[in-house]
């Protein structure tokens, strides 16, 4: 839930078991809220392929142009361009 901007990081959460034990209520207080960036272009560079497809999606949900290099050398190509 802080993950998707449901709960402020550091925020309180009281979670409430209804007596039909079929759903619960969550109440959060506090924490301080997330900040909107304007998106960004964003180079991410790492030789493991899956850690920069999770980056990716991760970035790609906040709305960021994200660019991806496995290689220095790759990096270095996508920036001259």
């Amino acid at each position: 839930m802080v993950a998707n901007g449901q709960v402020a990081p550091g925020a309180n959460v009281t979670v409430d078991l209804h007596e039909e034990g079929d759903h619960l209520t969550l109440v959060a207080t506090g924490g301080t809220p997330r900040l909107e960036m304007a998106p960004m272009k964003i180079l991410a560079v790492d030789d493991n392929e899956a850690l920069l497809g999770w980056i990716e999606r991760v970035l790609l949900n906040e709305g960021h142009d994200v660019r991806l290099a496995s290689t220095v050398e790759g990096a270095r190509r996508m920036v001259s361009e």
